[in-house]
């Protein structure tokens, strides 16, 4: 979650947590997926603790045209996933509102969504994998 600087210290973190934690009755735990800057947030707001680090999948730009950036999980390296619906994903990426998602197809027939962002700070751009 982001909240706008100008509406930080106001509870509204915990507020919004709370909101979204309470629109589902059964859960079988809870857990979030941020950033570094979105970790300390989430500890300091909701006194949450880390239990690990999932390593980001994230791409220069330069090699953006490269195959060679995923390889193909095995049991062996990959211990957490996530399986959505075709909907969903048609939804999540397809159908975004907001942001403009690229689905890169491989030549062994799997396939990535992927988002540039922006650093304007840096003068930077990366190419983040968003689901594989």
């Amino acid at each position: 979650m982001l909240v706008e600087k100008a509406y930080r210290k106001q509870a509204l973190f915990r507020q919004i947590a709370e909101y979204a934690f309470n629109c589902f009755e059964k859960k079988d735990f809870l857990f979030v997926l941020p950033n570094f800057a979105g970790k300390s947030a989430v500890e300091r707001n909701l006194n949450w603790k880390t239990l690990f680090k999932i390593n980001e999948w994230q791409l220069d730009s330069n090699d953006f045209h490269k195959e060679k950036f995923i390889k193909t999980s095995t049991e062996e390296n990959s211990f957490f996933s996530f399986k959505y619906a075709a909907g969903t994903l048609a939804w999540r990426f397809n159908q975004n509102p907001l942001y403009d998602y690229k689905k890169r197809v491989f030549s062994s027939g799997e396939y990535a969504y992927i988002k540039k962002y922006e650093d304007t700070l840096n003068k930077k751009s990366y190419i983040d994998i968003v689901f594989f």
